[in-house]
C-alpha cells in the first residue's frame, strides 16, 4: 500500500465519521422533538435545523467529495 492509498483509506475514514456524528447529532435532535410531542410542546428542531447538521458536518455531495479527495 503506498502513501496515496493510506490517504485515501484515512479520508474514507474521517468522512465516515463525520457521517457518523451527523446521525448522532440528529437522532437527538428527533429524541427532542419526540419528547415535546409526547408533552403537547411545540417542535425544538425543524427540517432547517437538519439541514443544517449536514451542512455543518460537511456531508453533503459536495463536502463528501472534498473530504475524499483533500488533504
Amino acid at each position: 500500500m503506498d502513501s496515496w492509498d493510506i490517504q485515501q483509506v484515512n479520508n474514507q475514514i474521517y468522512t465516515f465519521g463525520m457521517i457518523v456524528r451527523g446521525l448522532i447529532e440528529s437522532m437527538a435532535m428527533m429524541s427532542e422533538n419526540m419528547q415535546r410531542q409526547q408533552l403537547g410542546q411545540s417542535m425544538a428542531y425543524n427540517d432547517a435545523d437538519f439541514i443544517k447538521v449536514a451542512d455543518d458536518n460537511m456531508i453533503h455531495h459536495n463536502g463528501i467529495l472534498t473530504n475524499l479527495y483533500s488533504r
